[in-house]
């Protein structure tokens, strides 16, 4: 990638940048799901399904998951200055058992993660078109990163004081579960 991912516009991102990201991950062994992505209001999508994926302009029919933030936070996602907002749904993780799990989540997940400099990063996943239960966890950028990657409990981060949260708890433990 030739793309100086500093001042690469979303929309270049969105067609030459995404392409090779997901070539190199490939697709899901079984099943398909499509991801809305709206960046300051514009909207952009991509398909996956056995063996392949697709970036699709503009909005896709019953997306799995839309997620949305400002320029900012999305720039500082690609960035790697914050942990991907879209991991739940990377199809580098994604098997056809956890699909089938984040198939039946409905609800609306906002994110706010605090970075080192302090500025705050937020965005909002929307499971399967349904804004409600609604739950809004908040912690330190790296902090969610570790529990990404399994070096942080995300039931340990909360006894400690390291993730909080307002909104549906039962919401939230689901999600745990997908994390």
């Amino acid at each position: 990638m030739a793309e100086n991912m500093e001042t690469i516009s979303v929309q270049d991102y969105i067609a030459t940048v995404l392409p090779e990201l997901l070539a190199a991950q490939g697709g899901i062994s079984d099943g398909e799901y499509a991801v809305q992505y709206d960046i300051d209001g514009i909207l952009y999508a991509t398909k996956f399904s056995v063996g392949a994926s697709e970036v699709v302009p503009g909005s896709v029919e019953n997306p799995l998951v839309l997620i949305s933030m400002n320029e900012a936070a999305w720039r500082a996602m690609i960035n790697e200055e914050v942990p991907g907002t879209n991991a739940l749904v990377s199809p580098d993780k994604m098997t056809f058992s956890r699909l089938e799990k984040i198939q039946a989540t409905k609800g609306k997940f906002n994110l706010e993660l605090t970075t080192d400099d302090s500025s705050v990063v937020n965005s909002t996943t929307v499971f399967n078109s349904t804004e409600t239960p609604e739950v809004t966890l908040m912690m330190k950028a790296e902090d969610y990163a570790k529990i990404l990657k399994g070096e942080l409990n995300s039931q340990m981060a909360f006894m400690t004081g390291k993730l909080k949260f307002k909104g549906d708890m039962n919401f939230l433990m689901k999600l745990g579960g997908l994390m």
